[in-house]
């Protein structure tokens, strides 16, 4: 809030990174009291939410629509994103990924090629099957995001598609437009943009050296794991038509951003080039033994 910024979060679109991007911000910002500064300190995940501001959802209406606050959100490719998706869920890569991958396709499904297969094809013949999977947020449309993107979309102000050859690029530009110092939006993009969030460690020493407090480990500030490179897209897909079922699933994604509905060959080029988002994204195991944290953000996130 104090940079007036109402940021929406999507699920599998450099959430860590994003998470963590804005405690940041807001232990940055000067006027930041010492109450604030230690529960922004506890953990990445839920810091930033509506009701931890005090907004219901009558005020997040009224902020849309309010000139003087920045609307942001960003977006991927909706194919990599569900591959994405998939690889840390039901791959078990992430710790969670169980109970994610259960909850979306049910139980018995692993990262294999067949059975993401099986999940594509299912979700296009049976409706019950698309209705489960895009009732879990790590595989719900982009749209359906924030109180309904396919709803408010015109009312943001900074809209971009998201991979990593960009991000920093963009994510300076916003930053720089709320008001964030020009040395802090420096430090920011090379130890958390770039990193996807991953630093915690020397973010900590500049936090306590700031504020005289560390930070507490986080359950996804790691290493990243780029979950894209393990297979590609035709060991995936097989052949272009499963590309195409799942590029219909998520049509109203492809129409609310404007996004050309890629090929096989198409996409392996694009992803090549910089369009992996993974890569920004943390995906290795978390250790029980760290601070707990709930771990599933809400819809509606503020960042700060």
């Amino acid at each position: 809030p104090e940079h007036k910024l109402l940021f929406c979060y999507i699920e599998k679109t450099g959430c860590s990174m994003f998470s963590h991007l804005f405690r940041m911000v807001r232990l940055f910002h000067p006027s930041i009291d010492t109450k604030k500064a230690k529960f922004q300190s506890q953990c990445t995940w839920r810091r930033n939410e509506p009701q931890h501001h005090g907004l219901s959802r009558h005020d997040l209406e009224k902020i849309l629509v309010d000139p003087d606050w920045t609307k942001a959100v960003f977006y991927r490719d909706p194919v990599s994103r569900f591959v994405s998706a998939f690889q840390s869920k039901c791959g078990h890569v992430d710790e969670d990924g169980q109970k994610h991958c259960e909850a979306a396709f049910g139980p018995n499904v692993t990262g294999s090629v067949e059975d993401f297969r099986k999940a594509v094809d299912e979700m296009a013949m049976f409706p019950e099957k698309r209705k489960q999977a895009f009732h879990n947020p790590h595989f719900a449309p982009m749209a359906r995001f924030c109180g309904g993107l396919k709803h408010t979309l015109d009312y943001y102000d900074f809209v971009h598609l998201l991979d990593k050859k960009t991000a920093p690029d963009l994510v300076r530009q916003l930053l720089l437009h709320i008001g964030v110092k020009d040395d802090d939006v420096e430090y920011l993009i090379e130890n958390v943009v770039r990193t996807g969030g991953t630093h915690v460690g020397v973010d900590s020493e500049e936090v306590e050296h700031r504020l005289g407090i560390r930070l507490h480990k986080s359950q996804t500030n790691k290493a990243s794991h780029n979950t894209g490179s393990r297979k590609s897209f035709d060991e995936y897909f097989e052949h272009a038509g499963r590309v195409q079922l799942l590029q219909h699933e998520y049509k109203m994604d492809y129409d609310l951003f404007g996004l050309p509905k890629l090929d096989l060959e198409d996409l392996e080029t694009w992803l090549q080039v910089g369009g992996n988002t993974t890569a920004m994204i943390a995906h290795e195991k978390r250790d029980p033994s760290e601070l707990p944290c709930e771990t599933r953000p809400s819809p509606w996130d503020t960042g700060v």
